[in-house]
């Protein structure tokens, strides 16, 4: 017979938890995202202070060089019209448009423009290996891992996926039970700090590249289709107008920033102090170099036809469209998207917003000429969901 144990009396004491160590964190969220919920977690009130601050100082001592310059003669006062003062006023303009993105509503209202899925009835889960969130209009299911951007800003969780924090996910404090909100946030905003900062615009996602690691969720039987989604896909697509488009508005806006400036540096130089007209020539080559440098990286994935962007696989069925990728998956129904364009070897599928996002689907993804025939016909026939354009479609 054993002799009893006895506690060991020099042992600390020990707390009884609520729950265990490893078991496994799950949390339930449903709730209607509300603009105002948008408009609390875009707004950048610290970035939008320093800015107006800087904007302010320039505005200040534009203003104090018109008011001592208006002195110097007649000759003096017609440069400054000219030269000056249009610079002042867009300063004005900007400091305006700033205080209408971040402390009215600008800032929430351009992402519902951008995104306007942001916007309605949300519900799914928040786990220690995934997020699964849905809508009326489908749904996203990613792997806790490919959650790279988290933050908590008024009493809303924001997230995303992608690494220019294009597509972003909303959830306010009332989609969580009580004490729930806070365990989320942390698990999302401690995942996120593990991954790298966003890159800039334009940077390929290294992530997308991997083709032996997709996210695996469970599809119906349909047409699948699998294969690399490259640069030559996105030049024959309706992106390519949206592409130029906003390459030539930056064109246009760097352009005009620099016509201003060269002008005031001109007055500078010399009608003033030949020591701010080199000040501000120093400055505005800075600010070239670096938009010139934003500018270039932005369309460097452009220059090869053949430079894959993504990897992505799915099904295509009568209910929706499934597509999987290396850092998630998304089902979305049919009636999501806003138009479809079928070429002879092409569709692409848009979805709502002004951010044109699209799916597009290549020839080269599905296993034959029958599926890829199945594939548009089944898009054909919900045409009484979006418009097919005539000047897009294939001819038949």
């Amino acid at each position: 017979m054993q002799p009893p144990i006895h506690p060991n009396p020099y042992a600390p004491p020990t707390v009884a938890l609520g729950f265990a160590v490893n078991e496994p964190q799950r949390y339930d969220f449903e709730a209607e995202v509300l603009e105002s919920d948008v408009h609390r977690a875009t707004r950048q009130i610290g970035r939008f202070l320093l800015a107006f601050a800087f904007l302010g100082f320039i505005l200040f001592s534009s203003a104090t060089l018109i008011f001592y310059s208006l002195r110097s003669g007649p000759t003096g006062s017609y440069l400054i019209l000219l030269c000056v003062v249009p610079l002042l006023l867009f300063i004005l303009f900007l400091m305006l448009k700033l205080a209408w993105l971040n402390i009215g509503p600008g800032m929430g209202r351009q992402r519902v423009l951008a995104t306007p899925l942001i916007l309605g009835h949300k519900h799914g889960t928040i786990t220690d290996s995934e997020i699964r969130v849905s809508s009326g209009k489908g749904t996203s299911i990613h792997p806790l891992e490919s959650c790279c951007y988290a933050e908590v800003r008024s009493d809303t969780l924001v997230f995303a996926f992608d690494q220019r924090r294009l597509m972003l996910c909303v959830l306010p404090r009332r989609a969580f039970a009580a004490g729930c909100f806070e365990r989320a946030a942390k698990l999302l905003v401690q995942n996120a700090m593990a991954t790298k900062a966003s890159p800039a615009a334009g940077v390929i996602d290294q992530r997308l590249l991997q083709a032996d690691q997709f996210f695996q969720i469970e599809m119906p039987d349909g047409v699948a289709f699998s294969g690399p989604l490259t640069t030559r896909e996105i030049l024959a697509s309706p992106l390519r107008n949206q592409a130029n488009s906003v390459k030539w508005r930056l064109l246009l806006l760097i352009g005009f920033f620099n016509l201003l400036l060269l002008a005031t540096f001109s007055f500078l130089y010399y009608r003033l102090r030949i020591e701010l007209g080199l000040v501000l020539l120093a400055t505005t080559v800075y600010m070239n170099y670096k938009m010139w440098k934003i500018y270039r990286v932005s369309l460097k994935w452009s220059k090869s036809p053949d430079q894959v962007l993504m990897q992505m696989r799915g099904v295509i069925d009568d209910q929706a469209l499934y597509v999987t990728t290396p850092i998630g998956a998304s089902i979305y129904r049919w009636d999501i998207f806003t138009e479809a364009t079928i070429q002879n070897e092409l569709m692409s599928l848009a979805l709502p917003g002004k951010l044109g996002h699209r799916v597009i689907l290549s020839r080269r993804q599905f296993a034959s000429d029958n599926d890829w025939s199945k594939a548009k016909e089944l898009i054909r026939a919900k045409g009484h969901l979006f418009p097919i354009p005539r000047f897009a479609a294939e001819s038949s």
